[in-house]
């Protein structure tokens, strides 16, 4: 996949909206802010949906996944260890973070509070999700329904009160990550029906990624991003 600029707008828009958001601005103008930071993480998530397939061609499957590991988890667990030896000292809790498992509701508390670190959890998780549909399913038509599967299930565990169900912003953000990969396999296309290559995927983008969020009971009130 040759380099598209307008991915390189979209992501510094979306980096200029997260230092905004992390200003104290949060607190003057909370409602107007959380529209901000749905806008910044559905972008964010989109990106990485669209360079996901580009990715596993250009490295290979072994290689996506090792890749991954030392890019991305290894850098995550330093950190990890780093925050939970200054801060908070308990090791079930890093072992919840390490192994991915606080992404169920579960494990949500305050004692347990990754912050803002619970972007790379997620991202993980989609990565293996993914992987794992793309490398056994073949046809677009059977991994767009095996999408709406996983999505469905996430939330009728919650619709149940399933003690399985996860964390709320994992359902939302997977279909977002998804529709970046659709989108990825179709840039072209899209260029061609936007016109307007920069303005409109970014503006495409923000859209989706604030519509998926806002939609159905997954956007709780109180919600943190």
């Amino acid at each position: 996949m040759e380099r598209r600029f307008e991915l390189d707008a979209l992501r510094a828009a979306a980096l200029f909206l997260l230092f905004i958001f992390h200003t104290n601005l949060n607190v003057a103008y909370p409602n107007q802010l959380w529209t901000i930071g749905t806008y910044m993480l559905g972008a964010f998530f989109f990106i990485a949906g669209i360079l996901f397939i580009p990715s596993i061609e250009r490295h290979g499957t072994k290689d996506f996944l090792k890749n991954k590991f030392f890019h991305i988890y290894i850098p995550f667990i330093l950190v990890l260890a780093l925050y939970f030896a200054l801060f908070s000292g308990q090791a079930l809790a890093y072992i919840y973070h390490a192994t991915g498992l606080s992404i169920f509701h579960v494990f949500q508390s305050g004692v347990l509070n990754l912050f803002h670190m619970w972007y790379v959890v997620h991202l993980l998780a989609y990565f293996l999700i993914f992987f794992a549909v793309y490398k056994l399913i073949k046809s677009d038509t059977r991994r767009l329904f095996a999408a709406i599967c996983i999505f469905g299930l996430l939330v009728l565990l919650w619709a149940v009160n399933s003690p399985l169900r996860l964390e709320w912003k994992f359902a939302a953000y997977l279909m977002v990550f998804y529709a970046g990969i659709v989108a990825g396999n179709n840039l072209d296309r899209i260029y061609d029906l936007l016109k307007k290559q920069t303005i409109g995927l970014i503006v495409f983008t923000l859209l989706l990624g604030y519509l998926v969020l806002i939609s159905g009971p997954l956007m709780p009130k109180n919600h943190t991003f």
